[in-house]
């Protein structure tokens, strides 16, 4: 059986607690609901702002007479910006899976996919990629008779706004991604081979965009192909920077350049529009939007498909044993030598606390190596051995 090569640094997550799938999916969940409520509180500043300049608001208050329902209309009718800065908040589901990862497990951001060597450059790759594939999307579309583009700008006034929104949408591209593949997918491999854990996590996405209204089955599919995609990004570049982008700006195009509907969702503020064949609800979506369309399913499957193409030539697709064997050879690494035999440690019996992260096996061998060197003399067995 085939299975995925495993990046080096996903070995970070097999040298702590083995714990159950369903606990890892719930740490997810937690830590989603977490971010949400902090997310809520970097919202409520622009919130009152929103309120206490609305004159119905004020004269409600000064009045005595509190009416939910001409609230609720009021949260409805938001403007554009205050939607924007909204949008913003999702950096809490970011923070708070940081937050766990480095304070309470202890792990370091590149176990997450934070790569420092040229981040900029993915990141700006993956706008690249995620603009490719929407672009895609839409030529696809377009010779189908099933869109068609009006490219005279109609949102040259509201460029403000849209830009805040594109700030607002890499934000949340990038904090689902690191929660849904940085985390969940990485401690998934701890236990399960890549290929099963891509999936579990792709269903643990699409889970979190299955709430919105309109929803259906091929939208479902979808999101878990979209989910498979990304995670496909993530193991053949390392970099959880390029998918994060590519995330947000297929979101961004989706709704504030072309003005498509977005999981129900659709934007008031955009560069140009696109206007939808009519009968043709189960290519372009529909209600839902392109998520929910057929003519994405196949765009996606066509791209999952070519990026597989291409790790198998990079001898990325191997045997599923070959991924076990590496752990094995990671769990018995010799992190320190007993005395001048250089034996290694039994790690089952006399495990160091805490277990040095990978990479950094070979410097720690070296150092006491050279420690030993020091502290020897002319008179013992292994002085002039190198």
């Amino acid at each position: 059986m085939k299975d995925i090569r495993k990046p080096g640094f996903f070995g970070e997550a097999v040298h702590f607690k083995n714990r159950s799938m369903l606990r890892e999916v719930l740490t997810a969940f937690l830590l989603f609901f977490i971010g949400t409520f902090m997310g809520a509180l970097i919202q409520t500043p622009v919130m009152m702002v929103y309120f206490l300049t609305d004159k119905e608001y004020l004269n409600m208050i000064s009045s005595g007479r509190i009416d939910n329902q001409t609230i609720m209309e009021m949260v409805s009718k938001m403007p554009n910006w205050v939607v924007a800065l909204t949008l913003c908040g999702t950096a809490g589901t970011l923070i708070a899976t940081i937050f766990y990862y480095k304070v309470i497990e202890k792990r370091s951001l590149l176990s997450l996919g934070f790569q420092k060597k040229r981040a900029a450059g993915f990141y700006l790759f993956g706008m690249l990629l995620g603009t490719c594939f929407l672009g895609c999307c839409y030529l696809s579309g377009s010779v189908m008779g099933i869109y068609r583009i009006d490219f005279s700008m109609t949102g040259e006034k509201a460029v403000p706004v849209i830009l805040l929104f594109f700030v607002g949408y890499m934000i949340q591209g990038l904090a689902e991604e690191v929660l849904c593949r940085g985390f969940l997918f990485v401690v998934l491999t701890k236990k399960y081979p890549v290929f099963y854990a891509l999936i579990l996590s792709s269903l643990f996405y699409a889970l979190l965009h299955g709430f919105h209204n309109n929803v259906s089955i091929l939208a479902y599919i979808n999101l878990i192909l979209f989910g498979g995609l990304m995670g496909l990004l993530f193991l053949r570049f390392e970099n959880i920077w390029l998918v994060g982008a590519f995330h947000g700006i297929c979101d961004f195009i989706l709704t504030n350049v072309f003005g498509m509907k977005e999981s129900g969702l659709e934007a008031d503020e955009f560069l140009f529009s696109v206007q939808t064949a009519e009968n043709s609800d189960v290519l372009h979506g529909g209600k839902y939007g392109l998520t929910g369309g057929l003519l994405l399913t196949i765009v996606l499957v066509f791209a999952i498909l070519l990026l597989l193409v291409g790790m198998y030539h990079r001898q990325m697709i191997i045997p599923i044993e070959e991924n076990f064997v590496q752990e094995e050879k990671e769990e018995v690494a010799p992190v320190l030598l007993e005395y001048r035999e250089f034996k290694r440690v039994d790690l089952e019996r006399e495990k160091p606390e805490p277990y040095p992260p990978i990479g950094k096996v070979e410097e720690m061998n070296e150092r006491i190596l050279r420690e030993e060197k020091e502290t020897s003399t002319v008179f013992d067995r292994d002085y002039f051995k190198d």
